[in-house]
């Protein structure tokens, strides 16, 4: 799923992943941001900070829930292209990206890039170097789940033989290896994702329901890849090049979310036959073709309604909807508000 590196990773932007984590206690040295005046937090259990840096504006926050299991929330805009790296440290990473594009580079091991509507496993091994290139314009929106391998035998009390083969691996391994896997994110990530970045709750109350949907996400991504390894059950093979034409097919519908697009449409500009395309979204995405143009409209909403888009007509309009009435139904039916009582939220 990554290439060989084509990039040397430059000098400048370092940052520590454990100085990261040391903002919960207060501790800002080296790291180019400071504490924003509304903090959602009591002290040492969380904060939300904000860049001293002029390539970035909006906000992120970081959420401590015991010695290794922290949370990471970023809603940023690069303002002009933004490189930092930082070195492996041994922890495990569930990103989820909700938004906007970047190019990383691990060390002489792989070359990758992260796009929208993926969460991304990542294990960097003590001492593996990664870069991260962020370009100007791009709206940033991730989730990142963040712990030490243990916390699936310790915290979550989870067996070895349980957890799917690539997170077996991690745990089982003595020596850690460097480890990049994307995942869908369905439907009910979605969800999930959008109730924490939009959570009206402040203090204990928001740590402890923050870590709840930690642990939902954590388990959303396991029962993914408990299903990746049925493939040898499959009644359609899926080829490498179905696998590259799948994503083509999700791509198409993420960028003209505003198009109604057919099955039949879809497997024709893709040149896959009609019972892949439909077998391979259910097996690879976890989801059908519909709900596939549902979630990349839904997303877009979220965007516009986020970025103070009030006119519910208009954004009907925007996503592809011809009445508003239809698209606040189904609104309320993906994400359990209107987008009108959505957009007051978000105004508070």
């Amino acid at each position: 799923m990554h290439k060989k590196p084509t990039k040397t990773l430059p000098d400048d932007g370092d940052y520590s992943i454990s100085g990261h984590f040391a903002q919960v206690k207060g501790e800002f040295k080296n790291q180019d941001s400071r504490p924003t005046s509304d903090q959602p937090y009591e002290a040492s259990q969380g904060v939300r900070v904000e860049s001293a840096l002029p390539q970035l504006s909006g906000f992120q926050e970081v959420v401590r829930f015991g010695k290794a299991f922290y949370l990471t929330i970023n809603d940023r805009v690069i303002k002009t292209d933004f490189f930092e790296k930082c070195e492996g440290e041994g922890w495990l990473t569930f990103h989820f990206r909700l938004a906007g594009r970047s190019d990383e580079l691990y060390g002489e091991l792989a070359e990758v890039e992260r796009a929208p509507s993926y969460c991304y496993i990542v294990m960097q091994p003590e001492g593996l170097e990664r870069g991260e290139w962020l370009y100007e314009g791009t709206e940033l929106k991730t989730v990142a789940i963040t712990f030490k391998p243990e916390l699936f035998l310790n915290t979550l009390g989870l067996a070895t033989d349980a957890l799917p083969d690539p997170l077996k691996e991690i745990v089982a391994s003595k020596k850690t290896d460097f480890v990049f896997q994307p995942v869908p994110i369905d439907a009910d990530m979605n969800y999930t994702l959008r109730q924490l970045l939009n959570s009206p709750f402040l203090g204990d109350v928001r740590r402890v329901m923050f870590q709840a949907k930690a642990i939902e996400l954590i388990g959303m991504v396991i029962y993914h890849l408990q299903g990746e390894g049925d493939d040898e059950t499959l009644p359609v093979r899926l080829s490498p090049r179905d696998i590259e034409l799948l994503q083509q097919a999700r791509n198409i519908i993420q960028e003209r979310y505003q198009e109604v697009i057919t099955i039949q449409s879809l497997s024709r500009e893709v040149g896959l036959n009609r019972n892949k395309l439909q077998y391979g979204c259910k097996h690879l995405f976890n989801t059908t073709v519909h709900n596939l143009c549902l979630q990349a409209r839904m997303a877009k909403a979220c965007e516009l309604l986020e970025s103070g888009e009030a006119n519910i007509s208009i954004v009907a309009n925007m996503v592809g909807y011809t009445h508003s009435s239809s698209f606040s139904t189904a609104f309320r039916k993906f994400y359990g508000t209107t987008p009108r009582e959505f957009s007051q939220h978000r105004s508070k």
